[in-house]
Parts: C-alpha cells; sequence; structure tokens
C-alpha cells in the first residue's frame, strides 16, 4: 500500500480532516492505510464521512465500502443501514471491491438468532453458518441456520475475504417477504 500522502495519524477525525484536504482525492491505497492507522471500525465513519465531504462519488470511496464494511467488528451497528445501502449501491455491485457482474440467483445462509434474521451479511457457505449459529464467540446468542435464494439483483455486494464467502444482502429483500427456511 502507498502511504505517502498519509500521515503518521491515528486519530479519525484529524485523519479525515487530512483526507478532505487531499488533492486529488485519496486514492483507494491511501484510504485503506488511512483506515488502517486509525482502526479497523472507525472504517465505516471515515467512508461516510468522505464520501459526504467531498461531495461527488470517488473511486476511493467506492473501492473502500467494501473493506469498510469487512473490517469493523458489528458493520451493521457501526453505521446507519439505509446509509450502508446508499454506499453500497453508489460503489456498484462489487466481488472484494472490484465492480463485477451479480449473480442471477443465488442460495444463502445465514447463522442467527430468530430475531437477527433480516439482517444484511450472509453466506453462500452452510459451513460457516452454522459456525456462526453454534458460536458463542464474543458472548454470541445461539442461533439457527437460515437459508434463503434470493434473485442477484437483491445483492449489494460479495466479500470473499476472511473465508466467510460473504454477501451483502440489500434489506429491502424483506418488504418483498421471500421465504426464509430453517435449515437442519
Amino acid at each position: 500500500m502507498s502511504a505517502g500522502r498519509i500521515p503518521l495519524v491515528f486519530d479519525v477525525d484529524a485523519m479525515l480532516e487530512h483526507l478532505e484536504a487531499l488533492d486529488p482525492a485519496p486514492s483507494v491505497e491511501e484510504m485503506l492505510t488511512a483506515m488502517a492507522r486509525v482502526g479497523r471500525n472507525y472504517g465505516p465513519y471515515m467512508v461516510d464521512t468522505l464520501a459526504h465531504a467531498l461531495g461527488e462519488w470517488h473511486e476511493s470511496i467506492a473501492g473502500t465500502v467494501h473493506d469498510a464494511w469487512s473490517a469493523a467488528e458489528y458493520p451493521e451497528d457501526s453505521a446507519e443501514t439505509e446509509r450502508w445501502i446508499e454506499l453500497f449501491e453508489e460503489a456498484g455491485y462489487r466481488v472484494d471491491g472490484e465492480p463485477a457482474p451479480r449473480p442471477d440467483e443465488i442460495t444463502l445462509y445465514r447463522g442467527a438468532p430468530e430475531g437477527r434474521v433480516q439482517r444484511m451479511a450472509w453466506t453462500s457457505s452452510l459451513a460457516v453458518a452454522r459456525k456462526f449459529a453454534h458460536s458463542s464467540l464474543r458472548g454470541r446468542e445461539e442461533g439457527r441456520v437460515w437459508s434463503i435464494t434470493i434473485p442477484g439483483a437483491w445483492l449489494l455486494a460479495h466479500i470473499s475475504g476472511r473465508e466467510e464467502h460473504e454477501y451483502i444482502v440489500n434489506p429491502a429483500v424483506w418488504a418483498q417477504s421471500p421465504r426464509v427456511t430453517e435449515v437442519a
């Protein structure tokens, strides 16, 4: 990663002030360096704040939305759902940050308690869903494995890092009343 124009600053607001002043706007590599310096849970805040501050969409934002989501401990709790939707839609469908065509249709799984099924993060791996359903990591509530088959148009992104085979599903899908089934 190129860190040439990114200072050794670890305060998120000071880093954002620096990024907003850069001309031209920061590159994807510079954004990733900046997010790494201030801490992974500040990525969503940085991407959102910089997207507003720049006043126009830049590839540096589009190319880092998925990284901000993936790095945050609980991404849906670190930014408003509506804002995540806006950021992902503005970036366009991407696989690991790169523009890509959406699949026509896909079956996805989610390991979660019943009250957390209608969330954005799903996986194409049944094994990963089972891990999340039956893991008490970080105080997670025991859950079940859920399955859904949806059209690709309802997907916002695909993130294959961390071997989670993660797909970000637009929460508007729930208004369409898709059939969610429990997997045995």
